[in-house]
């Protein structure tokens, strides 16, 4: 853990006013204050690391929203108390997000996937790893809503099946890369979505996921030619 406080924070914004990137990674002292100095102090906000920050909460993430609107990429990992709420007010105050992660951010639900298919449309990469609040309802809109993702990571989430593929497959043919470990509904018939849906991906994370067969992986050998990264540890 960084030692880092709100006031660091607030010295930082007032000194260095056209700060476009910064990290705050394991930063658990810093909280909503913090950022709400931040986004204050640095409108020009464009990249920003919250990983672990388990102390921001949607307060936080309402400041950046309002007044960072450019910004276009936030990793939110493990920052536990964050909710469809703060996700709703990103989507609304930074509608060129294009980089989102949201690993192990377990209170945020379909309506703030949905949320981001409203107001972001140019979302290129999502990180819903563990997110087991959120079902392949969202997920759909999601697609629907932001049809040029490319990439997606979606290990050890509970929910994952098939018809999770299915519904990326049919919204996001631009897929590249995606992230699956860990999904044990995941058969034959999500591969074979894949394959027909997302020709062009490249990198595909099969770790642990223990009903994949050889016909699956055959299937997504002949649908998918590009390939050039296959994980498929402990299958």
């Amino acid at each position: 853990p960084c030692l880092t406080t709100d006031g660091s924070i607030e010295s930082l914004a007032r000194q260095f006013s056209r700060l476009t990137c910064i990290g705050l990674n394991f930063c658990r002292n810093v909280t909503d204050v913090g950022l709400a100095a931040l986004a204050e102090g640095c409108p020009g906000l464009i990249e920003i690391n919250l990983r672990d920050c388990s102390n921001v909460t949607d307060a936080g993430l309402v400041a950046l929203a309002e007044g960072c609107p450019g910004l276009f990429d936030i990793n939110m990992s493990r920052c536990v108390e964050v909710t469809d709420t703060g996700l709703a007010a990103l989507a609304e105050g930074c509608p060129g997000l294009t980089t989102i992660n949201l690993d192990e951010c377990g209170n945020v639900t379909d309506a703030g996937l949905v949320a981001l298919a409203k107001g972001c449309p140019g979302l290129t990469d999502i990180d819903l790893c563990s997110c087991n609040n959120m079902t392949v309802v969202g997920l759909a809109v999601l697609a629907e809503g932001c049809p040029g993702l490319t990439k997606i990571k979606l290990s050890g989430s509970n929910n994952v099946t098939d018809a999770w593929l299915v519904v990326l497959a049919e919204g996001c043919p631009g897929l590249t890369k995606i992230k699956l470990s860990g999904s044990n509904n995941v058969t034959f018939a999500g591969l074979a979505a894949l394959a027909r849906g997302c020709s062009g991906l490249t990198n595909i994370n099969l770790r642990n996921c223990g009903n994949l067969t050889d016909a699956g992986l055959s299937v997504l050998a002949k649908g998918c030619p590009g390939l050039t990264v296959v994980n498929l540890g402990c299958c």
